[in-house]
This record gives C-alpha cells, structure tokens and sequence, in this order.
C-alpha cells in the first residue's frame, strides 16, 4: 500500500467521524421506522443487523486484505455505497409488506424478512467498510481515530431526536445520506478522487432529501384497520416517542354503540353513546376521542360503567389521570363531578390535539378551568412532585409500543411494575384510592394474566409498605364480556364494610361481577394471589404456564406472560395472542439469526486468514477477550438505559442521554488509553476500576435520583452525563489497549477483532433484553462485569505465550 495513495490522518479521522455519525443516525431513526411499520419488537432488527453489517466488514477485510490497496478508493465507495444503501433500504422498505405473525405459515412473508434483512444490510456493510478500513490503514493511531469513531456516534444520538420533532422520521433517516457523502469528500485522496466523490455526494445527497417516503395507509395497521370500517386519516405526526395518527368516520354512518361505551358497559344499559375519532401511536395501540358538546346528560353512560367504580367512594375527589390519551377519563371525572383533576401524558402531541386542533370536536375538555394537562412521563411526574390525590386513575395504556427511539426502552412497563404501584399509593391522600383499569380474558381455561400479575404487584407493594392483610385493601370488579374490562382499586388501609356494600349494589344493578373482593375470597384467579396461603400461591405460580409473579423496576416487562419453558407449547397462539408471546418468540428468532448470519458473514471469510492466525500464541484468548468486550459493553448500556428513563422522564431522553455520554466518553477512555505503557498491567486495575464503578452506581443512583428528581430537566441531563462519564472513560480504554496487544502478534487481526466484537454485541443486544426478562437489570450489569473478566483473563493467558517485552523508559512514556 502506497502512502501517496492513503488519505492523511487528519482526513482518516474526520471521515471515520462523519461515517459514524451516519450509521448512529441511521440506527436510531430507523428503530422508530421499524416499530411503527411492522410491529416493536422487530426494531431490535436494526440494531442487530447495524452491528452485524459492522462485523462483516472488519472480517471480509481481514480475509481480504487486497481491498485495501487503495485505500482513498475504498473508504470513499465505501461511504457513497452507504448513503445509496439508504436510499434503496427505504424505498424496499416503504414498498414491501411485511407481516412478522404470518412468516411460519406464508411463504412470502418468509421471502419478504429475508429481503428486509439484505437492504437493511447494505447500508450499514458498506459503512461498516470505512470504519474497519481506516482502523486497520492506520493501526498505530487507533486511539485517536477511535474517539473520533465514537464521537460521531455520540454526536448523532444527541442530534436524534431534535431532528425528529423537527423534519420527522423518514427525513432523518435520509439525512443521514449527507454524513456519508461528507465522510466520502474527506476520505477521497487525490485531487480527481476528490472531485468524483462530490460529485457522485451532490446526487446521492439530491435523491436523498429528495425522496419522500410515507407509511400510510398500508404500513400502517391503525389507519388500515379502521378505513375498511369507513374512517378516514385527518392526522399524522412522527415524534422521538411514536408516531400519532388520527382517523374520523362519518358521524351520520359512525356507530356509537362501541368503543368504550360497548366495552365495559353495562349490558343492561341501552342509552346511547358518543360519537369519537381514535388517536393511534405507532400504527397500532390506540385512545379514544369523544364528541361531547358540553351537556352532562351526554356523559350518562359512564354512570353504567365500570370506570365509575371509585366515584361511587370518593364524592368530589382531586384526581391524577396517567396517561390521557384522547381524554375517556377526564370525561369520566367531568361526569362523576370531580374537584379537579390533573392529567399526566407523555406524548405532547396528544396534549395539543386534546388542546388546541380538536378542542371544539371534544368540548374543550382540555382546557376547563378545574383540568390540568401535563405532558410527562406518569411515574417521573410522580417521583418529583409531592402533591397527593384522592384518586389516582390509570386506564388501558398497556400499548405495547415502544415508546423511545430505541428498541429496547418498553417504557410503558414501568407504569405497571410493583415499584410503580408503590409510588401510586405513596400519593395517596388518606382514605384515597389508586385505580387502574385494564382489558383481560373473562372465559374459562383463560386466566386474566394481566390483572393476576397487577395484584401480584399489588400485593408486593402492599407489604412493603407494612400491610399485614394486602387482600382487604384490594377489589376487582369487571364486566361481562370475555375480553372485559376489569377495574382494579387499592388503598393504604383496609377498604370498610360500607364501601364494599356500595361497590356490591353497583355489581348487582349493572350485572357486574367481583373477582376479588376485601370480606371474602371468590372462585377467581386474582383471588388466589391474594387470598391463598404461601404454599398455595407458590403453586399457583409454579404450576401455571404463565409467569405470574410481581414484575419491579429491575426487570419492567410486565406484558411478558410466558415461562421460556412453556413458550414453544404455545407459539401457535401467535395469531391470538400477539401481545403476550410474540415479543418472546421475536427474540428467539432474532438471537437465532444473529447467530446463523453472524456465522456467516464474520467466520465463513476469516477462514481464509487459517495462516495467519495459527501463527499466533493461543489465539483463543484473544478471541475471548474482544467477545467479553463486545457482549459487556452491551449489556452496561442496555442496563444503564434502563435505569435512566425514569430519572430523566421520558424514554427518548435516556436513550439519547445515555448513549450519547457513553460513546463521547468511551472516545476520551480511548484517548487516555495512549498514556498507558503497558496494557497487561492495565487490564487487570481497569477491571477492578469497573467492578468498583457499577457497585458504586447500583448502590448510589437511587439516591442521587432520589436527591435531584425534582430538579429541571437540563439539570438532570447535566447530572446524568457527569455520572456516566466515569464509566465511558473506562470502558473507553478496553478496546484500543486489545489492538495494541493484538498487534504485537499480528497486524491480520486488527480488522478480526473489529469484526468479532461487532459479532458479539449482535447477539449481546439480544441477550441482554432475554437477561432482563429472565432475571432483572441489576443481574445483567453484575454478569457484564463477570463479561469482562472472562475476557481480560483470556487475553492475559494468551500474552503469558510471548516473550513480554521491556517497559519503554520514563523519557519515551511521556512522548
């Protein structure tokens, strides 16, 4: 390789910069396009698929090193080949259907997930071609060009998300296209290569922005479902949370008799409903709107519902509503006479529709003088004011959509957890009641998992709070419909004899039923919870196929039912049951072709390096070592992202927060680790470092959250990227000190480690969520640190092979 033809340092790093730039805003932006086109769980697509694309490239180049002989050449069609990878993956993406529940059974469907697996590829191979190429140009300049690497990556996830709420997702996702057509200019060498790759970067970045590519109505399973009943779209908005749509019918042809006013009604009742329009959030989940003109007699079916349960207890309550949606519950506290009532909605968007563009449609509900909205995220809102209420209401916001940029963050969880139950009923005035309304099975041979692990949560939180009977402080009272509405209320002391009078006559005058009541236990599922012994529930629990016990913040997937034990017994209930087993089976498929594809695009080429490799000195702990570093860097920032989401408010923020001070400052560990003589001695006092680090934070972020949760929310960004910092720096210096060791034995395996890392963190992606089902997070971050000294022990096994050369004196250190 000529140094003529190699691009100058400075051009290696601004290009790497630019590339990484790209790919992170590719890869965040395209996890938003996934979860509302296909179904959220397939956003982990993304990711694996980025990484994998990453890996490939660093193995193809180690097998074949002749792709490097012109470098400029290379990085530079590297990066163009990239942005028209954008272009093509979008275009495939916006045109091919996809339906991830009928790939078992439809062939084209199994034919259309291969497709979207080879466009979704190619971008981020061809990205991965420049980021692995400049590694292995400029070997010796690893650390800096590493903590270029990763500050363009952490550039993007802070850019993100803004970008979002300015020019939508599709545009983001495009403009990605101009950091690879910038990274392209940087790297071109020469005067004419340079004057090509503008050239060929003006029209990749002309299609780029040019292209306009929409999701609806096709890709969009809300609208489509509702236009074949006659509703017509009049809304759409992409945000960093989801994206909202908004569909109409005809109120002349609209039938009333549904919605909410069907289900979970009396069947006695035969006055009409409201006519409404419905709110969906990423083409699937959906809230009501209702039309109400302002007269209360409107509003007479709510007296027929089950949502009025806790208005028979509390006359004039203070009410919390988390999760508004299209506004049921502030009307149903206007219809039971509330004093006031405040409204909790994390996306922003639904607050203005509510406020400002259908304020007329819905009666200015919003805007009452004794109605409060507030966009936020329910459990921070709670957590950092200390205002008490006599109700606190959530309804239906199981949406099962992942409400962040990033795949892995299942925000709505955390509303369901015992820890949230705990903080719920930590705001309760006394006497008050918190209240959560929930759809569940009411058939035989169903159980009602949703509400039977609510009370399973409910009941942990209860002793904690050093409750000696949890089963007098809890009712369930639901509907008659095999998918009812149960409405589950729980209070700090034990609910009195009048109030369960007045609940049984509502019960017995709307043909209601009780599945669990506070004097007596009756033959239901919920009841066992609470009402059995110890050993009978540790039966109950054990016996059953699905996993009922109490979720926590630790480990928030509440809407995951299945035992992996039973999953396979039941993966033919994927059509029927799309929200309980899928998610699972998703993984599993996803872990499974992570593995197959990584195999082959990663391993498959490095055979061809059997030379080359066999010469070095137990090369399997060399292997180890960059696999731990691939799998533990996962599992810390799956986990750490995690934990901030309550603290900063809204998933969006923890994703961007996070990875942002993540990956800037693994760049500044990356560029400390140039000061380290020796990385042998360094690996084992850096690993103690970060075992001594994630003690620290397991212990103390409760507190300092705790401490600074009522803060602004710039303070606590500001709080959180101090936090982490120490962490980045760390993790920072791992990679570039295995180079370093790696080229004293050979210079081939500087591409390879790229690539198995890369391999190790698409499965580690994976792995990571499976942890947090299986076990909790804190479990995740204990084994990432078991992770990293696996692999710190490998690689010091196989230097012990090597004659270990000579500390360099002081003088030379210091240069």
């Amino acid at each position: 390789m000529s140094d003529e033809r190699a691009p100058t340092h400075a051009a290696l790093a601004s290009g790497i910069f630019f590339t990484s730039l790209g790919v992170l805003m590719l890869e965040v932006a395209l996890t938003r396009i996934f979860s509302f086109t296909i179904w959220y769980h397939f956003a982990y697509l993304t990711i694996s698929v980025a990484l994998l694309g990453f890996g490939a490239a660093g193995s193809i180049l180690a097998a074949f090193p002749h792709l490097l002989d012109d470098p400029a050449r290379l990085l530079r069609r590297a990066c163009l080949g990239a942005g028209l990878g954008v272009i093509v993956a979008v275009l495939v993406v916006s045109a091919v259907p996809l339906d991830p529940l009928s790939v078992l059974k439809d062939k084209q469907q199994l034919l259309n997930i291969v497709i979207y697996y080879v466009v979704v590829t190619i971008p981020f191979l061809a990205a991965g071609f420049a980021v692995a190429g400049t590694l292995t140009i400029a070997p010796e300049r690893v650390a800096r060009l590493y903590f270029f690497d990763l500050l363009g990556a952490g550039l993007a996830c802070f850019l993100v998300a803004p970008l979002i709420w300015w020019i939508g997702t599709p545009t983001t996702v495009m403009l990605s296209t101009v950091a690879f057509s910038i990274a392209a200019i940087c790297y071109a060498g020469r005067p004419s290569g340079r004057l090509v790759a503008v050239g060929v970067a003006i029209a990749v970045i002309g299609v780029g922005i040019g292209t306009r590519v929409d999701f609806t109505p096709g890709k969009n399973k809300f609208i489509s479902i509702h236009m074949s009943t006659g509703a017509m779209p009049i809304f759409h908005r992409w945000t960093p949370i989801n994206r909202v749509d908004a569909v109409a019918w005809d109120e002349t042809q609209q039938n009333t008799l549904t919605g909410y006013r069907d289900w979970g009604s009396s069947k006695l009742y035969k006055g009409p409903g409201l006519h409404f329009r419905m709110i969906g959030y990423d083409g699937d989940s959906c809230a009501s709107m209702y039309h109400w003109s302002g007269d209360p007699k409107d509003l007479e079916w709510f007296h027929h519902h089950v949502f009025q349960a806790p208005y028979l207890l509390k006359e004039h309550p203070d009410v919390l509503v988390i999760g508004v949606g299209g506004g049921t519950d502030i009307l149903n506290a206007i219809a039971n006479d509330a004093k006031s009532v405040r409204g909790i909605e994390l996306n922003p968007i639904t607050v203005q529709l509510g406020k400002q563009d259908y304020a007329e449609y819905n009666g200015g509900i919003f805007n009452r003088p004794n109605v409060t909205m507030v966009a936020a995220e329910g459990r921070n809102y709670l957590r950092s004011h200390p205002d008490t209420y006599d109700l606190i209401e959530i309804n239906s916001v199981d949406t099962l959509s992942a409400l962040s940029s990033g795949a892995y963050v299942l925000s709505e969880s955390y509303l369901y957890t015992a820890d949230a139950v705990s903080d719920y009923l930590a705001h309760l005035r006394p006497g008050g009641i918190f209240a959560m309304a929930m759809g569940d099975f009411n058939v035989p041979g169903q159980p009602a998992r949703h509400t039977v692990r609510l009370l399973s949560n409910a009941r942990r939180a209860l002793l904690q709070r050093g409750v000696t009977h949890p089963e007098q402080h809890v009712m369930v009272i639901g509907s008659r419909e095999g998918v009812a509405m149960a409405h589950t209320l729980i209070k700090n002391e034990p609910f009195t004899a009048e109030e369960v009078a007045k609940l049984e006559a509502y019960a017995q005058k709307e043909d209601f039923t009780f599945w669990t009541r506070p004097d007596r236990r009756v033959e239901h599922d919920a009841a066992t919870v609470l009402w059995a012994d110890e050993g009978e529930r540790e039966h109950f629990y054990d016996a059953a196929d699905l996993n009922f016990r109490a979720t926590t913040d630790e480990s928030p997937f509440f809407f995951n039912f299945y035992k992996w034990q039973s999953l396979a017994r039941h993966s033919r209930e994927l059509d029927a049951a799309r929200t309980f087993a899928t998610g699972q089976v998703v993984l599993v498929i996803m872990l499974a072709q992570s593995i197959i594809f990584a195999s082959l695009l990663i391993l498959a080429p490095l055979l061809r390096l059997g030379g080359g490799i066999a010469e070095v000195p137990r090369p399997v702990g060399y292997v180890l070592y960059f696999i731990a570093l691939g799998l533990g860097f996962i599992f810390l920032e799956i986990s750490f992202i995690q934990r901030f989401v309550l603290y900063l408010g809204y998933p969006t923020y923890a994703l961007s927060v996070v990875l942002f001070s993540l990956l800037s400052f693994t760049g500044v560990g990356s560029q400390v680790s140039e000061r380290v003589a020796i990385p042998d001695r360094a690996l084992p006092r850096l690993w103690m470092a970060l075992a001594a680090l994630a003690v620290a934070y397991l212990v103390g972020l409760p507190v300092l959250f705790g401490a600074t949760l009522g803060a602004a929310l710039g303070v606590r960004i500001v709080v959180s990227i101090a936090l982490l910092a120490p962490l980045g720096i760390v993790l920072g210096m791992f990679f570039p000190l295995g180079i370093r060791m790696v080229l004293d034995v050979n210079r081939q395996f500087v591409p390879w480690a790229w690539g198995i890392n890369g391999c190790a963190t698409v499965v580690g992606t994976i792995l990571a969520v499976i942890a947090g089902i299986t076990w909790d997070f804190r479990g995740v971050t204990l084994l990432a640190l078991a992770i990293y000294g696996l692999g710190i022990a490998g690689a010091l096994w196989s230097r012990s092979a090597r004659p270990v050369a000579a500390a360099p004196p002081r003088a030379a250190r210091s240069a």
